[in-house]
């Protein structure tokens, strides 16, 4: 599927360019391309491109290039968007190699196209627990925001998002559980978890990327 897919309003938002729906789009996707690229650097050997800063950039200029209003209004959202976005990676990693003076001619069929071992497109989330989830967050203070942005939509470690914050990690391990047990409360108030189901880590950050 695709993440448009029964979510009209996002695809019209999508192409018009709000920054909220292209936020979204950008966070269901960046953990995905992120490994993709450092994998094109390891297939490649070419461990320069696979260092984080390069990674990060490399990020940034496949999504300037996705997000350009020519390629949001020719986008058929009938096709997962996930590939396209590797597709995208894969030719900028090779312009990169051929800016180095590397020969191509060979290479290029070595490098993974993404397919293996990653999921065709996004993963299948119920709207009705991201509909949950973005009201959730919604009514959230600045500073829970910040611990879901880092430990459920980044990814960080607790010791990274720590520094990020500037908390303790004690408080960190508390605000986790504030947002796990709240989740937990909206799941249930609205019919989608019985009461007696608990709410994971990995419950969260399924959805996470999808919304915030």
């Amino acid at each position: 599927m695709t993440i448009f897919q029964g979510q009209p309003q996002l695809l019209d938002a999508f192409r018009r360019g709000d920054r909220w729906a292209l936020e979204q789009v950008y966070r269901a996707h960046v953990r995905m391309l992120d490994g993709y690229l450092r994998s094109l650097a390891r297939a490649g050997n070419a461990r320069e491109l696979g260092l984080s800063s390069s990674v990060a950039d490399a990020l940034q200029e496949v999504f300037i290039r996705a997000f350009a209003q020519t390629a949001r209004s020719a986008y058929d959202d009938t096709r997962p968007y996930a590939p396209y976005l590797r597709r995208i990676a894969k030719n900028l990693f090779i312009d990169q190699l051929r800016a180095q003076g590397r020969d191509m001619e060979q290479l290029v069929d070595t490098l993974p196209d993404g397919s293996d071992g990653m999921p065709s497109d996004e993963p299948a989330v119920d709207p009705r627990v991201t509909s949950v989830l973005s009201a959730y967050l919604s009514t959230l203070p600045p500073p829970l925001l910040g611990v879901y942005e880092q430990r459920f939509v980044l990814g960080n470690s607790q010791e990274s998002a720590c520094s990020a914050l500037g908390v303790t990690r004690r408080r960190l391990r508390t605000d986790e559980e504030r947002l796990k047990s709240g989740l937990r409360r909206a799941l249930v108030t609205n019919g989608i978890l019985r009461g007696d189901l608990s709410v994971g880590v990995g419950v969260v950050r399924s959805v996470g990327s999808h919304v915030f």
